[in-house]
Order: structure tokens, then C-alpha cells, then sequence
């Protein structure tokens, strides 16, 4: 947020300018620590508190729902028009399988809680590649600084009613109250650290609250502080030059206790650094007013940079920035930016009718919020006419049976004698499924909640990217062999592959899954899936007792061939030991690129996989040494993955994945029949009728 302060302190703004170039270069190049974002956080609580305190003190307490429109009227127009922007952009750049992930984060980031969105979706920031990441990624600090904008005016409010009446002074009660809020977060931020990766709380909320506090502390102390010219020079240039440091360099992990530095580093110029100091002060290389300018422009230069910059990547389908073309989308953003604070914001910020009563501020944020939602939700129901699939008229046998081949096959339609023509082949008339509308629905899961035999199983929950569940295939037992399902989501979307044979074989099966845990060992995997491992390990070896346990043996790895997972052979040992027999099914391939992008892109299918010899191993002797020694067999679909020496994308009319490493469900129940043929001929059948429970 860019508003000037009652007494406008040059200096900030060109802070502000030096934290938006870090922001530049870091989303560029990745160069230094991501801090930008964090001192544009408590600068902005700075100013907020500042002016919020100072009018307590005064008995002028503003309703805080009247503050709240005061800041949301200055912020949503030049994000709306951003939001529209992007959206727009992403129709015409970005491939179709992204457009709903961009409609869904527009969504979002209007009623800012984008990132909690991006935390649920297990969003990896640091991701190296920038043109996969989406357009509108980034705002998930404005979302994180709304809320604040929320809750810090509610709680100011709170202490001026409750001070003036206790006759306590109310910036001590406020200093108090935020010092309290920055300790619980702070103490928060460093049990997750200890206990994962910052992957698992990076657009947490709670995690930064502190950082804003630390701004809200500085603001309510600021008065209070003197110190002699000297020490103020030297104070002020110690802050600015730890955050320009860390700004160049990358030091530790974000958010985590490193940013303590960068962050009191901020704190040092805010209360040091003045003007009207000595002119040794860094305060007139801030002032400087080219970084004025700059800093004006800081909102909404913000906004534009990484739809820019993500867009043009995409578009010219590089995974990195040159330094030319990096330096030339950040001069490009920031006339994007001027235009965007001289038409949009300026107007709005200055303007005497909207700023002449609380009610048409509010008016200017309910008409944001109403055509946001009127143009997000015709977009919406626009992309999914297009991203639909009508395969009505072609099952009434109108286009695609010249060459005799049904469509909508899959992987059957290596049944037929003209069917590998049907592969990595668009054909005219078949529009391929599941549609681009419906791949959030292909994941795989079975109907019934886990119970009698199978209760009582270890529950993570919901923990981070990692997600825990427990689901059996039919409601009762039918007195057939009891197998699990289990491991993680590569499991996951092989289980309707499997339901021929749980009908066939009369078996009363469950899928006991945890998104992106397996066999997991200290060296391979994080805290919650070690914990996960050995918890489901003793749950079936000691609770349930299966006749067999199916779990995905292999790691496929994008850009190496499979192999065995580590930890596979000791796993099985402790399955043999309690009589438990164990199959193990071989992974499908991870891509290096998206073959589902590349297949709904509208250009040559064919080029759309990977070479056999790219994703699988010619030969895996530890598989062969598992099934002499143990009670183990080995489950191979890859024949059907691959046919020939080519991993298609596109099967029988149907897309294989939905992303660069999970295959359709859609897709997954036509591999029944290779799945049954390749359980009898691998003999992992007749191991599991052998297989007894003790």
C-alpha cells in the first residue's frame, strides 16, 4: 500500500524502492533472500498502527469497519484490473489445462485468501522452473496483508475502547497486546520450522504475524526513542545494510528465524532514519528521487511484475530468464506499473467524492467485489463450456469409426488388431476424456470409510502436502482374502485398476493412502512420513493381518530411468514376518514436462511422452532377488504404459495423465484387464491364495 503518512517520509518510499528491486531480482534470478516481501509487510503494518495509535491518543477512534473500507477502497481497484489482466493473459498464452487453476486463484486472490489456497494445494514457491508456476502466485502476500488489514484495526479498536474506560494509557496497552501476538506467532513459526520443511507453512499466515507485529511494535515505540545524531546515522545505515545483504545474498530458509536480521534490520531504519538528520545519513541516498518514484509505484509494481514475467516465459516456453530479457520485462513492468497508479489508483486514492464519506469508500469496495465476481463467474462458466467434452454425438456413432477402432478405449484399445494406430493420435471428430473441466475429479478413491477389520487405522489427517485416508473397496466382508492398498498417491491412481480383480477374486480390500509418503526411511523422507510408515506398518502387521499387502515398489524419477525404492526389502521382511505376502506394482513414468499440457496444447500429439528407454530400466536384478528369497511378487504394466518404446500421453481417445507423473482415473480403470492377466501371469495370484493370516 502506497498512502503517505501525515508527514511524508521521503525515506520510506525509497526503502519501499530498494525492497521492490529485491522482489525484481529474486523472482527473476532468484538472487539473495526473499525479504522484499517481508519488510513491504511491516512497513505496512508501520504506517497502519502509527495512524491508528495516533488517532486513539486523540479520542479520534475511527470504527474500525470504517478503516477497514479506507484501506480496502485504496487496494482492490488496482488489483482487480491486475487480476482482470492476468486472467485474460492466461486465456490467450497459457495452455488449457491451466486456465481453471487461474480462474480459481483470481477467485482467490479477490477475497484474499490466496494464500491460504496455495497452502492447501502444497504450492512450492521456490520452484526453479517460473513458467509453470501460475500468473497470479504472488499475490499471496496482498492476501496475507488484507488480513492483517482485518484483524490489526478490530484489534487497535478493541484496546482504545478498552483503555480509555481503565484509564491505561493506549500505546502501552497496545505495545502489550502486540508484543504478546508477535511471541505466539514468532514461537509458532520456530516449532514448525524445527519440525519440517518451510514448504509445509510458507503461505501460512500465522507464520508472518510477527513481522507485522515487529512493524506495529516500531510504530507504537517510535515516539518514545531518542538518540543522539550520531548514533542515529550509524543505526540506520547498520538496518538498511543488513536488509541490502540479505537482499544480495541467500542466507538460511523463509519464513524461518533468519529473517529476524533482515527484519530488525528494517525496524533500525525505521526509527533512525530521518532527512532531517545528518547528511551522512542514508536517509538522502533514500530519498533519492528516482527511489521515490519508484517506491510510489511499489503497489502496483508489485502486482504486475510476476504476471509479466511468468506470462512471457510461458509463452516463449523457456523454463529460465536470460539477464536482457529479465532486465527488459522489469522496465516494461514498471511502465505497467506507472499506468496502473496514474489511471487506477491515483484517481481512487485522490478523489474528493469517493473519499468524502465512509459509505462511497464502501461503495467503491462493494463494486470491485461485484465485478470481479460477475467477470470471474462468466469466465468460469465460459471455460467450462470449452474445456467440456461432449462425447454424446460420437457414441451415437457420428465421427471417429472409419478406422474401426471404438473410441473412448484407453488403454483396451491395445485389445484390438487396428488399435496402436489409436495412440498419441488425435482423431477428427473425438474431443479426448476426461475433459480439461473435470481432472480435478480424477483422482481415485473407494466408497466405504474404513471399518471392522480394517478400523482403527493410524490418522494423520491433513498435514501439510501430506494427506491421510482409509477407504474400503466394498461395505461388508465377503469372506474372500483381505488385501491393503498401500502407500502414497501413486498408489493411489492405480486403484481402479484393480477392482476386476477385487470382484473376480472375491477380495475384501481397503486403501490405506498418504499423499506423498511411502516406504520412508530418516534419510528419505520427512519426520510425517517416517511417522506414517511405521505406524501403518505395525497397523497391518498387528491389527489387520492381511492375506497380501500391494504397494508401487519402484521410484520413478522425471529425467532418470525407475528403480527400486529404498527400503522396499526390509519393508517386505517385515510383511514375511508376520505372514503377510507382498506384491509389488511398477510405477508409471514421471515426465520431464506436462504431457497432459502437451497433449491438449492443439499441437503435433505425437511428440507428447517420452522414450521407454528414458523413463523405465532395462532390468532391476534386486526385483528378481525379492521374489527368489521372499514371499513377494512383481506387478508390471508398464507393457500397456508403453507400448513399444514410446510413453504416450494420449491412449485410445483418453489422456494417460493428468499431470507429469499421475495417470487419469479415467484412464486407470481400462488397464483392468492387463492388471488381472499381469496379477495371474507374475504368479502374485497364487501368492496370495497361499498367503494365510496367523
Amino acid at each position: 500500500m502506497n498512502s503517505r503518512p501525515v508527514k511524508f517520509r521521503a525515506e520510506i518510499q525509497g526503502f519501499r524502492a530498494l525492497c521492490i528491486a529485491q522482489v525484481l531480482l529474486f523472482h527473476a534470478w532468484h538472487v539473495g533472500s526473499p525479504i522484499g516481501v517481508d519488510v513491504f509487510i511491516m512497513i505496512s503494518a508501520y504506517l497502519l498502527t502509527g495512524s491508528l495509535v495516533r488517532q486513539a491518543e486523540r479520542g479520534q477512534v475511527q470504527p474500525f469497519w470504517q478503516r477497514w473500507v479506507h484501506i480496502f477502497k485504496r487496494l482492490l481497484p488496482p488489483l482487480l484490473v491486475t487480476i482482470v489482466g492476468t486472467l485474460i493473459a492466461a486465456i490467450l498464452f497459457l495452455p488449457r489445462t491451466r486456465w481453471l487453476e487461474v480462474l480459481q486463484q483470481s477467485w482467490a486472490s479477490l477475497f484474499y485468501f490466496q494464500n491460504w489456497y496455495l497452502q492447501h494445494q502444497a504450492v512450492d514457491y521456490f520452484a526453479a522452473n517460473s513458467a509453470l508456476q501460475s500468473p497470479l502466485m504472488h499475490l499471496w502476500s496482498m492476501s496475507m496483508q488484507g488480513q492483517i488489514f482485518l484483524l490489526f484495526p478490530l484489534l487497535i479498536w478493541i484496546i482504545a475502547r478498552v483503555a480509555k474506560p481503565a484509564g491505561i494509557d493506549v500505546r502501552k496497552l497496545s505495545l502489550v497486546v502486540f508484543s504478546l501476538l508477535a511471541l505466539v506467532s514468532l514461537y509458532w513459526l520456530l516449532t514448525k520450522f524445527v519440525a519440517g520443511s518451510s514448504a509445509m507453512y510458507y503461505f501460512d499466515t500465522r507464520s508472518r504475524i510477527w513481522e507485522f507485529s515487529i512493524g506495529s511494535i516500531v510504530a507504537i515505540l517510535e515516539p518514545r526513542i531518542r538518540v543522539s545524531g550520531s548514533a542515529s546515522t550509524l543505526l540506520g545505515w547498520a538496518g538498511v545494510g543488513v536488509v541490502v545483504v540479505f537482499g544480495l545474498v541467500s542466507i538460511g530458509t523463509y519464513p524461518g528465524p533468519a529473517a529476524l536480521a533482515p527484519m530488525l534490520g528494517a525496524a533500525f531504519m525505521l526509527l533512525f532514519v530521518r532527512t532531517t538528520t545528518s547528511r551522512s545519513s542514508v536517509a538522502h541516498v533514500l530519498s533519492w528521487r528516482p527511489l521515490v518514484f519508484l517506491g510510489d509505484n511499489s503497489y502496483a509494481l508489485y502486482l504486475v511484475h510476476w504476471p509479466i514475467f511468468v506470462l512471457t516465459l510461458s509463452a516463449l516456453e523457456i523454463d529460465t530468464m536470460p539477464i536482457l530479457m529479465g532486465l527488459g520485462l522489469s522496465a516494461v513492468s514498471v511502465l505497467v506499473a506507472v499506468a496502473l497508479t496514474r489511471l487506477v489508483d491515483d484517481p481512487v486514492r485522490l478523489s474528493p467524492r469517493i473519499n468524502v464519506s465512509a459509505w462511497r469508500k464502501l461503495g467503491v469496495v462493494g463494486a470491485s467485489v461485484a465485478v470481479g465476481s460477475i467477470v470471474f463467474a462468466g469466465v468460469g462458466s465460459w471455460m467450462n463450456r470449452e474445456l467440456s467434452v461432449d462425447t454424446f454425438s460420437v457414441e451415437e456413432g457420428g465421427a471417429g469409426f472409419e478406422d474401426g477402432v471404438e473410441p473412448y478405449l484407453g488403454a483396451l484399445v491395445l485389445e484390438n488388431e487396428n488399435g496402436e494406430a489409436d495412440i498419441n493420435t488425435l482423431r477428427d471428430g473425438i474431443e479426448p476424456i476426461p475433459a480439461i473441466a473435470d481432472m480435478g475429479q480424477e483422482w481415485a478413491a473407494y466408497p466405504y470409510e474404513c471399518e471392522g477389520v480394517f478400523a482403527n487405522y493410524p490418522d494423520f489427517g491433513n498435514v501439510a502436502n501430506h494427506a491421510n485416508s482409509c477407504r474400503q473397496m466394498f461395505a461388508e466382508d465377503g469372506g474372500g482374502p483381505r488385501v491393503v492398498f498401500w502407500g502414497n498417491s501413486h498408489m493411489e491412481q492405480y486403484l481402479p485398476a484393480f477392482e476386476m480383480l477385487a470382484q473376480e477374486e472375491n477380495w475384501h480390500a481397503a486403501a490405506l493412502l498418504m499423499g506423498g509418503c511411502g516406504v520412508a526411511t530418516e534419510e528419505t523422507a520427512d519426520q510425517t512420513c517416517v511417522d506414517w510408515y511405521e505406524a501403518s506398518a505395525r497397523w497391518i502387521t498387528e491389527d489387520v493381518r492381511p492375506n497380501a499387502v500391494v504397494f508401487v515398489v519402484t521410484d520413478s524419477v522425471a529425467g532418470d530411468v525407475d528403480a527400486v525404492t529404498p527400503g522396499a526389502v526390509s519393508f517386505v521382511e517385515r510383511l514375511n514376518d508376520a505372514g503377510v505376502a507382498a506384491i509389488g506394482v511398477r510405477d508409471n513414468p514421471r515426465f520431464d514436462d506436462n504431457p497432459l499440457e502437451c497433449a491438449a496444447s492443439g499441437g503435433d500429439v505425437s511428440r507428447c511422452g517420452a522414450p521407454r528407454a528414458q523413463v523405465y530400466s532395462k532390468r532391476l536384478p534386486l526385483i528378481f532377488e525379492m521374489q527368489e528369497t521372499l514371499d513377494f511378487r512383481f506387478v508390471d504394466v508398464s507393457p500397456v504404459l508403453c507400448p513399444g518404446d514410446w510413453c504416450p500421453a494420449l491412449m485410445g481417445d483418453m489422456y494417460v495423465y493428468m499431470d507429469d507423473n499421475h495417470l487419469t482415473s479415467t484412464f486407470s480403470q481400462t488397464l483392468q484387464l492387463a492388471m488381472s492377466r499381469e496379477f495371474e501371469s507374475s504368479g502374485a495370484l497364487d501368492l496370495l491364495a497361499r498367503a494365510g493370516r496367523p
